[in-house]
């Protein structure tokens, strides 16, 4: 046969007469290669991740039909042999379509926890399959919003003190570094904060 691209050949097939010919065009297809995980505004609960789609094995570039991220937590995965698959168990998958190869290209992962490691994995479909590029990890920020408290208490009131409490409900994604009550005569502060009269 003759070749005619990287990825398309031209086949002459000769009858048994020696005279009949038939001429058959032939096109190769691989894998799309995906390399380059990177990751940026790693947030609380959000991150911008992303990889590289390149040529085919052969040399050739094939045309991938879908490309993004692949996402779970390091629990599931705990290290990098524990290789995130396209419809593995706990994987987030976070796609973007593509209309060729070579370029790099970035997704946004939503609804992540905070102060949490990830496993990401790039990876792209063409016709043949589906390409992965090598695991990494981030670790998402600590949550950045103040606790969440509700139900203040008050009991055991005497002439000269009181036990006064509430109700934790969130911790804003972080560790709680101090807990207690402020308080104040309601005639100088009805609502008392911190550092306030």
């Amino acid at each position: 046969g003759t070749s005619v691209s990287s990825r398309t050949f031209t086949v002459v097939v000769t009858a048994e007469d020696g005279v009949t010919q038939r001429t058959y065009t032939v096109v190769v297809r691989s894998p799309v290669t995906v390399t380059t995980p990177t990751s940026t505004n790693v947030l609380a609960t959000s991150a911008t991740l992303g990889g590289t789609t390149g040529n085919s094995a052969t040399g050739a570039v094939e045309v991938c039909t879908e490309r993004g991220i692949l996402v779970a937590p390091s629990s599931l995965y705990p290290n990098t042999t524990s290789l995130l698959q396209y419809n593995g168990d706990g994987v987030l998958r976070c796609s973007t379509s593509c209309s060729s190869t070579g370029n790099a290209y970035t997704v946004s992962a939503t609804g992540l926890l905070p102060n949490t490691t990830y496993r990401f994995r790039p990876y792209a479909v063409n016709s043949v399959g589906v390409s992965y590029g090598t695991p990494a990890s981030i670790t998402t920020a600590a949550g950045s919003t103040a606790p969440t408290m509700i139900s203040p208490t008050s009991t055991s009131i005497t002439a000269t003190g009181a036990s006064l409490g509430g109700t934790l409900v969130n911790d804003g994604g972080a560790a709680i570094t101090a807990k207690g009550v402020v308080y104040a005569q309601t005639s100088a502060n009805a609502t008392p904060t911190i550092g306030g009269p």
